[in-house]
């Protein structure tokens, strides 16, 4: 009698099961028959290519596209894009790094690590359902461009180029510009670049360059920071720096005069539970930095010198702030990042403290939106890029410090929402002129604030794209 019953219990859950699963997978064919499907690859970690992530929400909500993204594992991706049942992820794993003992050989990286990347592309792409379109951010270049013209070009497939920079320009960051391999990877880049049918630059700079010089036509698409960039509410930020402290520890939190239930190194909350910013607080300052050649981490350790001795040294009326630097990010090269973490260590610092943190993208943007001033050290590899991180500090109404080059006024607007800097020695300035008096006096930061908020009202990237990019994705349907 058990026996039976047993049998008939199975057999009830068995076809339960059954139905369930062939209801989920009619749901999932009905959403494939629905919407048109594309393809967006990213030679990398997907999750540190935000406006590849940008990319993939925008076509899934706004453009009606069922997105497969191809991308390296790593970093975790934005809850917009894990949470969308319209967005397929094929995270692949990494090919092994080089051993250290070649690692320092540019022919040992080209010829151990690229081909083992380029059948691991090649074969999700040759077997993957076919998409309309493949977007493709560039750089890198190699081995990625030639895949895919030639699986475009076999498979029928329509391929559009998202160029973030030139990938020949960041090789010759570390070799002359008359290396082979540069000479190379830009030949390659170039010839390939042409076979796009679409392409999207990030400034008008790069627009102008590849018009002029490959004869490549590419549209505009500037990175604005998505809606989750926003000024931190007070609440939140005190929340924040409880379970950060950012360099410093409990022993070594200044003193606050006023009774407090609890306390940060920048807020605390009353007795009766509400939260307020110290009035001895230090200054905030934030530096986003993958650790690579294109940002001389060496020019802001520099400038924290040149502050710390000339406020150790002030004898005026002008009272001036200790600063914490948090410097957040993922080492591309852990090289750089261990020599610049050293020469930190070997200096004595008075008024300055530093912490490096790698947060989860809901926490890096409540720090954006809770620091006084942001830095950026990119100087970009071709001149015509513009640093990410600057989209998302003026997404948080955050003033920055930028190093200056050949297109960053296309972003930065010196003297209204920011300053520009070329030497340690002017940054070390403009920290001393901004921070003069902090916090009782911080009247040039709020007016930059202000001129940031009125420049970002009527701009965001789900306006931008559906003006700029969806037009043109959508004449290739």
């Amino acid at each position: 009698m058990i026996y039976y019953l047993l049998l008939i219990i199975s057999t009830i859950l068995l076809i339960t099961a059954s139905y369930y699963i062939s209801q989920w997978r009619q749901e999932k064919v009905e959403r494939y028959r629905r919407r048109i499907r594309a393809t967006v690859v990213v030679l990398g970690d997907f999750g540190r290519s935000p406006r590849m992530q940008y990319h993939a929400a925008s076509l899934a909500s706004i453009g009606n596209y069922y997105v497969h993204v191809v991308g390296f594992k790593g970093t975790p991706c934005t809850e917009e894009i894990i949470s969308n049942k319209y967005i397929d992820l094929t995270r692949l794993v990494d090919p092994p790094e080089v051993p250290f003992g070649l690692s320092r050989f540019l022919f040992a990286r080209a010829f151990m690590k690229v081909p083992m990347q380029a059948f691991i592309l090649t074969k999700i792409l040759v077997l993957m359902p076919k998409p309309r379109f493949i977007l493709v951010q560039n750089p890198p270049s190699v081995p990625t461009l030639p895949i895919l013209g030639l699986i475009c070009a076999c498979r029928g497939i329509k391929l559009v180029i998202d160029w973030h920079n030139y990938g020949y320009s960041i090789l010759g960051i570390s070799r002359s510009k008359f290396h082979p391999l540069v000479f190379g990877y830009k030949c390659i880049e170039r010839f390939f670049g042409k076979l796009a049918v679409v392409n999207f630059c990030v400034s008008k700079a790069m627009e102008i360059d590849l018009r002029r010089n490959w004869n490549i036509k590419a549209h505009v698409l500037y990175d604005v920071a998505p809606s989750f960039f926003h000024p931190t509410p007070l609440i939140d930020q005190h929340e924040l720096f409880t379970k950060n402290d950012f360099g410093y520890r409990s022993s070594t939190l200044p003193p606050q005069p006023t009774p407090y239930y609890s306390l940060t190194p920048w807020t605390y909350s009353s007795l009766d539970g509400e939260i307020f910013k110290r009035q001895d607080r230090s200054a905030l300052v934030v530096s986003s930095t993958s650790w690579t050649a294109d940002e001389d981490f060496g020019l802001l350790i520099s400038a924290a010198k040149i502050y710390d001795r000339t406020v150790s040294k002030q004898k005026s009326d002008v009272k001036y702030p200790s600063i914490c630097f948090v410097i957040t990010g993922k080492a591309d090269q852990p090289g750089l990042r261990k020599k610049y973490l050293e020469q930190i260590k070997s200096e004595r610092f008075s008024h300055i403290r530093w912490d490096t943190a790698f947060l989860p993208f809901s926490d890096y943007a409540k720090l954006l939106g809770s620091a006084d001033l942001g830095i950026s050290l990119h100087y970009s590899s071709s001149g015509k890029d513009l640093p990410m991180k600057v989209v998302d500090m003026f997404g948080c109404h955050l003033p920055v410090c930028a190093k200056k080059y050949e297109c960053i006024e296309e972003l930065v607007l010196n003297q209204k929402t920011g300053l520009l800097f070329s030497t340690a020695e002017e940054l070390a300035e403009q920290l001393l002129r901004l921070f003069a008096h902090f916090p009782q006096d911080t009247s040039e930061l709020d007016r930059m604030k202000e001129n940031i908020k009125d420049q970002m009202q009527d701009n965001n990237w789900a306006k931008n794209w559906q003006k700029t990019a969806l037009p043109l994705l959508s004449s290739l349907v």
